[in-house]
């Protein structure tokens, strides 16, 4: 661990949202950074690759315009970490774990890396008990059982949006009824889904949890909203004893 930030200036190029910085001393896979660009402005990144004392970095917003010649690099020795409570239950948001249902931030009991050790699959309890979705052709195959993440593809013309949103409405562990958590999350939406998936989170009578990332927002926060999901997820199923469906 570091006793204080690092900062470059020695930018070598910036492709896309990708920055290369060379010359960099104890960088770390995953570790957060601090982008100073030449206009005064912030933008928050994340290191994903490191060679010898090169370094790449993903940033988590525009980059268009940007001088590399005016650009300083802070390295902060920190992970990405998810604010966890039991109030984060009933609450949207984006892909960088921001409010955006219009409440305020919860105060969090903890914050965990998002990027923690994989789970073991030899200690998992064996998944034995059924989710009912309200689909005859899942529901009828024992398909999908606590413990096991759905995702969810499609493509045009497909009823994709209904789909989830009647396994969202109708989901609930065989035999309880409390205790029961979905954690939800879409990524690229357009305003139109954004705004039929808010629509039927309202209508939820189960606990929820949701990660939304809209097209025209960072492509980063579509790798970062899953890993929040299940980082929460985890949370939920661990330390606060509830059933969740990922």
């Amino acid at each position: 661990m570091r006793l204080s930030e690092h900062i470059y200036r020695t930018v070598a190029s910036l492709a896309g949202p990708l920055l290369f910085v060379r010359n960099v001393f104890a960088a770390r896979i995953g570790e957060m950074v601090k982008v100073h660009t030449d206009e005064g402005g912030l933008l928050a990144g994340e290191v994903l690759g490191i060679d010898g004392d090169r370094v790449l970095i993903e940033l988590y917003g525009e980059s268009r315009g940007l001088d590399i010649q005016g650009m300083s690099v802070v390295f902060s020795d920190a992970l990405m970490r998810a604010p966890l409570s039991p109030d984060i239950i009933g609450r949207v948001f984006n892909g960088s774990c921001k409010p955006v249902d219009g409440l305020d931030m919860f105060i969090p009991e903890k914050q965990v890396p998002i990027t923690g050790l994989p789970i073991n699959p030899v200690a998992r309890a064996r998944p034995e008990a059924p989710i009912e979705t309200g689909f005859s052709a899942i529901d009828g195959l024992n398909t999908l059982v606590k413990g096991q993440k759905l995702p969810v593809f499609s493509c045009s013309g497909l009823p994709s949006k209904e789909v989830v949103a009647a396994i969202l409405r109708n989901s609930r562990l065989t035999g309880r009824e409390a205790g029961f958590s979905v954690v939800f999350t879409a990524i690229g939406l357009t305003f139109h889904e954004y705004s039929f998936y808010m629509n039927v989170i309202k209508e939820m009578k189960t606990g929820y949890v949701a990660f939304v990332n809209m097209a025209d927002e960072p492509v980063m926060e579509r790798l970062l909203a899953p890993r929040f999901a299940l980082t929460v997820a985890e949370y939920l199923a661990y330390d606060i004893g509830m059933d969740v469906l990922v």
